[in-house]
């Protein structure tokens, strides 16, 4: 939106009419956002995002010896939300109102979340259950 108004001004509508014009337009963005869930779907790509390199990250990561099963354990929960994430999203995609099955899934991921929180938990990594330590 950065180059917005000089696009507006190069039209040749004055001062005021391009103020307004690009006021509607960014009024538009927004009301849509709230009303078909683009925000929403935006802060999901980025979770998305975020899971896989917390994933990835993990894996990369070696454990001494005394560690290795507990390591095991965390990479199946983190795979296990990836999993839950990405058929999450590919059923979105999928549907014929992305915007509204994203919502439906939102539900579904969040649940699956509480219940790894509640397995990290057990385990002792209450840090990774978003507990303090």
């Amino acid at each position: 939106m950065a180059g917005a108004p000089a696009i507006v001004v190069a039209l040749g509508v004055g001062r005021s009419l391009s103020v307004f014009l690009v006021s509607l337009s960014l009024t538009y963005l927004f009301i849509c956002e709230a009303l078909w869930g683009q925000t929403l779907g935006k802060r999901l790509l980025v979770r998305v995002r975020w899971v896989h390199a917390v994933h990835q990250a993990i894996t990369s990561l070696e454990a001494p010896p005394e560690v290795t099963e507990l390591r095991r354990q965390v990479l199946a929960l983190s795979g296990t939300m990836v999993t839950t994430i990405d058929q999450a999203v590919a059923r979105a995609k999928a549907s014929p109102d992305p915007a509204m099955a994203f919502q439906r899934e939102v539900s579904e991921m969040q649940a699956r979340e509480q219940q790894l929180d509640l397995r990290y938990a057990q385990l002792g990594l209450k840090a990774c259950a978003g507990q303090p330590a």
